[in-house]
């Protein structure tokens, strides 16, 4: 027979609340009866489970739960176009122990044309394509809760960065005045590493002509002049403020070879562990500022 283990202090009896006093005056000549003496002789013994209502359920902040939950990883994979995220992501992805998630544009269907006309379609697009970074945020949250290495085809705020870029080029045709995220955003957050691909300029440049999308040249030009103002805001504002977040690769290596540091990657973001709400909030509140733009492209419009 086993040898039963004591309860928890507070575990062999049964607390009194004394919310549960019951008196009836008029019927029981003055004499008040207490539910507290009834709920004595039902107490547990020492040595016995405490029931559940003497086990208080504490407050668990997201940063805590983060803490229990398996060790998944959230790493978004961002740089120019031509850089070789695509193409990185296909030799990394190995359905036993990775989930990667395609950029917004891929997964919409049917997929919107990225050669809007005039402001005004420009924002439908792009809160469009927000509305679908939102899903891809609770899908990665959930795969990496559940232990998977989540790798994005860019991280959730491509919209925002490439709507404010294209408008500091073009102020006059594409300057969006109005904020496409809310003030208190609570779906986007910041990935735990964010590792941007950046090839040399010729390296950059023949592999976007050589790509097998079917963009047409312009657009090819149109892509490449937004993503340098784009990597501006990635090798400044956003390094200097989470230096341990983020990692630049300058590789000549294919993009293919380049998930041999797959691995290392995902011990970095480890390291850094699950970012939090506050880092988050900071991260949405940098891409809202005036200065996001860099000081060369600022004078080219207003962006408010």
């Amino acid at each position: 027979m086993e040898e039963p283990v004591a309860a928890p202090i507070g575990g062999s009896f049964r607390l009194h609340d004394p919310g549960m006093v019951l008196r009836d005056e008029r019927h029981r000549g003055g004499r008040g009866r207490s539910a507290s003496h009834a709920e004595a002789r039902k107490a547990p013994l020492i040595g016995q489970e405490p029931t559940a209502s003497v086990m208080p359920q504490p407050h668990v902040t997201r940063e805590v739960q983060s803490a229990l939950e398996p060790s998944g990883t959230i790493i978004a994979v961002e740089g120019i176009s031509g850089s070789g995220k695509s193409t990185f992501l296909r030799a990394l992805h190995r359905p036993d122990c990775s989930v990667v998630i395609p950029e917004a544009w891929e997964r919409l269907r049917p997929p919107p044309s990225l050669e809007p006309r005039g402001r005004a379609e420009l924002r439908r697009l792009e809160l469009r394509l927000l509305n679908d970074e939102r899903h891809r945020a609770r899908e990665a949250r959930a795969s990496a809760s559940a232990g998977s290495a989540v790798w994005l085809d860019t991280g959730f705020v491509g919209p925002v960065t490439y709507a404010r870029s294209l408008s500091a080029l073009s102020p006059k045709e594409w300057g969006i005045r109005t904020a496409l995220l809310p003030r208190k955003e609570r779906d986007l957050y910041l990935p735990d590493l964010t590792v941007y691909l950046d090839p040399p300029p010729t390296e950059l440049l023949r592999r976007a002509l050589l790509s097998k999308s079917h963009h047409n040249r312009s657009l090819v030009a149109r892509h490449l002049a937004v993503g340098l103002v784009e990597r501006e805001f990635w090798l400044g504002e956003f390094r200097r403020a989470f230096p341990s977040r983020f990692v630049r690769v300058r590789d000549r290596r294919s993009p293919a070879s380049l998930a041999r540091s797959a691995r290392a990657w995902q011990e970095l973001a480890r390291a850094a562990g699950r970012s939090t709400d506050a880092e988050s909030a900071r991260f949405l509140h940098l891409l809202a500022r005036p200065g996001l733009l860099p000081a060369r492209f600022a004078g080219s419009g207003d962006n408010r």
